[in-house]
C-alpha cells in the first residue's frame, strides 16, 4: 500500500497555526495519533478534517472523501471559510492522485482568487495561500504547462523572502528546481534544489526533502549521471514515507528502471518497471473508488453552494432591480408632468411675448424716458436735452448692436463726459448703461429673429454675436430674464409657425 496525501494540506488546527503541513508532519507522529484517537467517537469540525487527513495519508481516499465532506458541511454551518477551504485543497489532493488533474487545478485556482480578495491575511492564511501556490506550481508541473509552474512558483519564492519565511521558500525553490528540470534548464534546477536542500538540513520534512530527491533524480539522469541518480532516487523508497503521492512514486520509479537499463542492470530495471505499473493499477483502482456516490455527493454539495450563491446574490439583484425600476418610473412620471408643467408655461410665455410684439410693433426707440422733469442730473435742460436727443440718433441708427462697446466710447461719440452720460441714462432711462445696452439688444434680437427666417437658421452664438454679446452664454441668460424663455425655445416655436 502507498500511503499518500495531499500536496501540503494543514493536518489539525496546531499545525496550521504554526505554519505545519501535513507535507512536514513526520509519519511516526501520524502512527503515534492514529494509535491514541478513537476516531469513531470525535464529532467535532476540526476532527472531521483531521480524520479526514489521516484517512488520506493512509491512501484510504474513499473514507477520507466521506469525513471531509461532513467537515465541509459543519463548516458551511458555522459559517467557518477557512476549514472550508482547507477542506476543498484536501479533496483536490485526492482528485490529483487520481488523475483528475484539471478537477484539482479548478479547486486551487477557486480558492487562490478567493484568498487574494482579502486585503490583508492572518497567519493560518498566510500557511494557506502558500500551500495554495505550492499546489498550483506543482499542478501544472504535472500538466506540463511549465511556464505558469514557473509562474506560481516564483510569486510564492516572492512572498516567502518577503515574509522570511525558510520552510516555505525551500519548497518555492524545490518546485522551481522541478520546472527546470522539465525544461532542459539542468543547471539552474539544481542550483534551486542545492539551496532547497541546505535550507531543510535542520528540518525533519522527510516530504519535502524526498521531493527534492525526485527533482534532483529527474535532473541528473537527463544529464546523464545515471549513478548519482539512482543514489537521489534510492532515497525516496529507503524511507517508504507515506506523505509521497501516488504519481511521484509512479515517476521515482520510471526514473529507476530508466536509469539502471542505462548502466545494462536488467533485473532492476524490470523490478521497477514493474514497481511503476503497480502503481498505475492503484491509481486506477482508486480512480474506479472515486466515482462512488460519494465523490458525486461531494461535488454536488460544491455545486449547489455555488448555486445557492448566485441563487442568492440573483435575488437581491432582482429585488434591488425592482427598487430601481419602481423608482425610475416615479422619476420619469415625475419628470413627464414637470416637462408637460414647463413646456406649458413657456408656450404660455411665448404667445404673451408674440403678443407684445404684435401690438407694440417692437421700434428701437422702446426704452423711453421714466423721469421727463429731468431732475437729479445737475445739467440744465438743454444739454439734457441735447444728450437725449443723439441718445436717440444713436438707438434709431442701432449703433448699441457693436461689440464691446463701452461707455466712455459712447460718451465720446455723444461728445459728453462720461459721468454726466450715465446720470442721464440713470435718470431718465431708469437703467445703468450695461442693462440699457441690454435692453435695447434683446429687443432688436426678438423683432429680428420674428421677421426674418433666415436669421433663425444662425446659431445661438452668431445671433449673439449679431445683437452685440460676446458669447451665447450671457446672451441666453439676458434674453431668459427678460422673456422668461431661451432664445433656442423662442426660435423653435417661430420654425414650427413656418411650417
Amino acid at each position: 500500500m502507498f500511503n499518500t496525501n495531499g500536496f501540503t494540506r494543514t493536518f489539525d488546527n496546531h499545525f496550521f497555526e504554526n505554519g505545519l503541513t501535513n507535507s512536514g508532519v513526520n509519519y511516526t507522529f501520524i502512527k503515534k495519533f492514529q494509535e491514541n484517537t478513537d476516531i469513531d467517537s470525535i464529532k467535532t469540525l476540526a476532527s472531521h478534517l483531521e480524520k479526514a487527513d489521516l484517512l488520506s495519508s493512509e491512501g484510504k481516499y474513499k473514507d477520507a472523501i466521506k469525513y471531509y465532506l461532513e467537515a465541509f458541511k459543519e463548516a458551511k454551518k458555522e459559517k467557518d471559510w477557512l476549514t472550508q477551504l482547507r477542506v476543498k485543497e484536501g479533496v483536490a489532493y485526492i482528485k490529483n492522485q487520481i488523475s483528475d488533474l484539471q478537477g484539482a487545478l479548478k479547486i486551487h485556482q477557486e480558492n487562490l482568487e478567493f484568498l487574494e480578495t482579502k486585503k490583508k491575511l492572518s497567519k493560518a492564511e498566510q500557511s494557506l495561500y502558500m500551500d495554495i501556490l505550492f499546489n498550483l506550481g506543482r499542478a501544472y508541473l504535472y500538466l506540463n504547462e511549465y511556464e505558469k509552474a514557473e509562474f506560481y512558483s516564483g510569486k510564492m519564492l516572492e512572498y516567502c523572502q518577503a515574509h522570511n519565511d525558510l520552510l516555505n521558500e525551500a519548497k518555492a525553490l524545490c518546485n522551481l528546481g522541478g520546472t527546470y528540470s522539465f525544461v532542459e534548464k539542468y543547471a539552474d534546477a539544481l542550483e534551486n534544489l542545492n539551496k532547497a536542500e541546505t535550507l531543510i538540513s535542520n528540518s525533519e520534512n522527510e516530504f519535502l526533502r524526498e521531493l527534492i530527491n525526485l527533482h534532483k533524480g529527474r535532473t541528473l539522469y537527463e544529464i546523464g549521471e545515471y549513478e548519482e541518480a539512482i543514489s537521489e532516487l534510492l532515497k525516496i523508497n529507503e524511507n517508504k514515507n507515506p506523505l509521497f503521492g501516488y504519481l511521484d512514486y509512479k515517476e521515482s520509479y520510471s526514473l529507476l528502471a530508466k536509469s539502471y537499463q542505462e548502466i545494462n542492470d536488467n533485473e532492476k530495471t524490470v523490478t521497477y518497471f514493474e514497481r511503476s505499473m503497480d502503481v498505475l493499477t492503484l491509481i486506477d483502482q482508486q480512480r474506479l473508488w472515486l466515482k462512488s456516490e460519494l465523490i458525486n455527493e461531494f461535488n454536488m454539495t460544491l455545486a449547489n453552494d455555488q448555486i445557492r450563491t448566485l441563487t442568492g446574490i440573483t435575488t437581491r439583484k432582482r429585488t434591488q432591480l425592482y427598487i430601481l425600476s419602481f423608482l425610475g418610473l416615479f422619476l420619469l412620471i415625475g419628470f413627464f408632468i414637470l416637462h408637460r408643467s414647463i413646456r406649458l408655461r413657456n408656450e404660455k410665455k411665448y404667445l404673451a411675448l408674440i403678443e407684445k410684439l404684435d401690438r407694440q410693433k417692437v421700434k428701437s426707440k422702446a426704452v423711453k424716458s421714466k423721469n421727463t422733469e429731468k431732475k437729479g442730473s445737475g445739467l440744465t435742460d438743454d444739454k439734457v436735452n441735447e444728450i437725449l436727443s443723439k441718445l436717440e440718433k444713436f438707438e434709431s441708427s442701432e449703433e448699441y448692436l457693436a461689440n464691446n462697446l463701452t461707455l466712455a466710447e459712447l460718451a465720446k461719440k455723444l461728445k459728453t463726459n462720461t459721468t454726466y452720460l450715465s446720470k442721464i441714462i440713470n435718470i431718465e432711462k431708469g437703467l445703468s448703461f450695461s442693462r440699457y445696452l441690454t435692453e435695447f439688444r434683446i429687443n432688436y434680437a426678438l423683432k429680428r429673429l420674428k421677421e426674418d427666417p433666415k436669421f433663425r437658421l444662425y446659431s445661438i452664438s452668431s445671433v449673439a454675436q449679431e445683437v452685440g454679446f460676446k458669447s451665447a452664454e450671457p446672451f441666453a441668460k439676458a434674453f431668459k430674464a427678460k422673456t422668461g424663455i431661451y432664445p433656442s425655445y423662442y426660435i423653435k416655436k417661430l420654425q414650427e409657425e413656418d411650417v
